[in-house]
């Protein structure tokens, strides 16, 4: 998503409607862009999620927000035990 030749990701996070958007990582390999040559790990997803509010043109907090909302939804978890258990974009998640 963060690299200059995924333009097909980048079309698709922009066409897919916000209720239907996952986020996910690629750890422990395929880092961001920014990070490239690093070993991948879960806290990096912020850049994707970064990058997919940069071209919908939408705050990162409302990606946040809902691409959380959406994996929980998907997975089958409550919002209570995602928030006990600090995932990211949740109110009242503890801080790392």
């Amino acid at each position: 998503m963060t690299y200059p030749n995924a333009q097909d990701l980048g079309e698709v996070a922009q066409r897919v409607p916000l209720e239907a958007l996952v986020v996910e990582t690629d750890s422990p390999y395929g880092a961001p862009q920014s990070r490239r040559a690093q070993r991948n790990e879960p806290a990096f997803v912020v850049e994707a999620v970064a990058k997919i509010a940069e071209l919908r043109r939408e705050p990162i907090e409302r990606i946040g927000e809902s691409t959380t909302e959406n994996a929980l939804r998907l997975f089958g978890l409550s919002a209570v035990a995602a928030a006990a258990a600090g995932a990211p974009g949740r109110r009242g998640a503890s801080e790392p």
